[in-house]
């Protein structure tokens, strides 16, 4: 995922919320991938542990229709709305060229509070070695974005909201699938990124393209860097994508990357 503002203005804010650090969207799960390993258990006993912590908040597994999806959410609104998004973005992988995941289910946990951990994000994060997905509610995703400027310069909204879902499930789903030893961080985030802005509502996204109106798409892949994304990550995301809807791009670029990734 992506931080919803330009990093400068998290470290400046970092003075004034120095107990709301976690609430600026952070890293995304490709670059720390390891990180999410070390010094824990292994994914099986993490996925019990939290199953576990789930059910005693209340939290019932619901099974998507035709999808190997898991949601654990205290309302059925919730989980059929997490399983909507889930379904919509089985079209826009396709289009980037991505395969459905087979191997076992996921699980996506809507939660009050994201656990710290380090790479947190302020709307979700994805841990794709337990097949783990965990996204704050919708009510609590507004209350986290009206601590700091809007992400992409709209309030946030159920739609953007479902985006976020997609978003993190693109980064499931990529992540399995990316060459290995490849450098992924950049990659997955071009990826998640373009995945989020297709998925959006036409009326959405074209909100947010013209909110950049003056931003075009990467001209060159040696652009589509790290630092790039942590100065100013919505900006990188309607670059990736103007570059995504090039001709000479699409899916064609997305299994460059994941045979090649991009440097970090």
């Amino acid at each position: 995922m992506f931080w919803s503002f330009p990093l400068s203005e998290y470290v400046r804010q970092q003075s004034v919320f120095t107990t709301s650090r976690h609430l600026g969207n952070s890293f995304p799960d490709s670059r720390f991938l390891g990180r999410w390993s070390r010094g824990f258990p292994g994914p099986a006993m993490v996925a019990v542990f939290l199953m576990a912590l789930s059910t005693l908040s209340g939290a019932e597994p619901f099974h998507c229709p035709d999808s190997r999806v898991v949601v654990l959410a205290e309302t059925r609104i919730d989980q059929e709305r997490v399983c909507a998004s889930v379904a919509s973005s089985k079209l826009v992988l396709e289009t980037l060229g991505l395969k459905q995941i087979g191997d076992g289910a996921i699980t996506i946990e809507l939660l009050q509070v994201l656990p710290e951990s380090d790479g947190s994000h302020a709307i979700g994060q994805c841990h794709y070695r337990s097949k783990r997905i965990e996204i704050l509610t919708y009510d609590a995703a507004v209350a986290a974005s009206m601590k700091y400027p809007a992400a992409f310069g709209v309030p946030m909204s159920k739609a953007l909201w479902d985006s976020y879902v997609v978003h993190e499930f693109a980064h499931a789903t990529a992540q399995v699938q990316f060459a290995p030893g490849v450098p992924t961080f950049t990659a997955s985030e071009y990826i998640a990124a373009v995945a989020q802005m297709t998925a959006m509502s036409p009326l959405l996204r074209e909100q947010i393209l013209a909110n950049y109106g003056d931003t075009t798409g990467f001209e060159r892949e040696s652009e589509v860097t790290e630092l790039f994304y942590c100065l100013d990550p919505p900006k990188f995301a309607v670059m990736a994508y103007r570059h995504f809807r090039k001709p000479e791009n699409g899916a064609r670029f997305v299994g460059r990357l994941l045979r090649h990734g991009l440097p970090n």
